[in-house]
C-alpha cells in the first residue's frame, strides 16, 4: 500500500520504467523464449499491482473518507492508514487526533497494523469515528 506522496511519486516512476522495459523488450537474445515470456508476464503482473495501488491512493486523496472500502480483514486493518491519507493528515497530525504517539503510529503503519493490540486498534477506530457497517462492502 502506498502511504505517502513520496511513495506515490516513486511508484509512478517505477511503473514508467517497467512499461519501458516491456515495450523495449531488451532481453538477452540467448534467453529461451519461454523465459522471456515468463519474465514479461511477471513484469506485467507487477505493473498491474502498481496501477491498483496508485489508483487507490489517488482515490483516497481525491474522494476523502468516502473512498474507504472494507472487503476483507486486511482492508479492515488498513482503515487507519486509509483514513489518514483520505483526511490529508501527516502521521504526527493523525497521532495527535487519536492520542497515540507518532512513533507508535509510524510503527503500526510500517507493519500495516498487524502489530497493534486490539484495545489500541479499537481506540484508534473510536477516535476517528469509524463505524464498520458504513464501509463494509457486500462480498457475496
Amino acid at each position: 500500500m502506498i502511504k505517502s506522496e513520496r511513495q506515490f511519486v516513486a511508484a509512478k516512476k517505477q511503473l514508467i520504467l517497467l512499461e519501458q522495459s516491456v515495450e523495449q523488450g531488451s532481453f538477452n537474445p540467448d534467453m529461451p523464449k519461454s523465459l522471456v515470456t515468463g519474465t514479461k508476464n511477471g513484469i506485467k503482473s507487477l505493473m498491474g499491482d502498481l496501477k491498483k495501488e496508485l489508483f487507490e491512493y489517488e482515490q483516497l486523496k481525491q474522494n476523502g473518507v468516502e473512498a474507504i472500502a472494507v472487503a476483507s480483514w486486511n482492508d479492515f486493518l488498513l482503515v487507519p492508514i486509509k483514513y489518514r491519507l483520505a483526511s490529508n493528515l501527516t502521521i504526527e497530525q493523525f497521532a495527535q487526533k487519536v492520542n497515540v504517539h507518532s512513533r507508535q503510529i509510524a510503527s503500526y503503519e510500517k507493519e500495516e497494523y498487524r502489530n497493534v493490540t486490539m484495545s489500541t486498534f479499537t481506540k484508534i477506530l473510536d477516535e476517528i469515528h469509524f463505524n464498520p457497517t458504513d464501509f463494509i462492502k457486500n462480498v457475496a
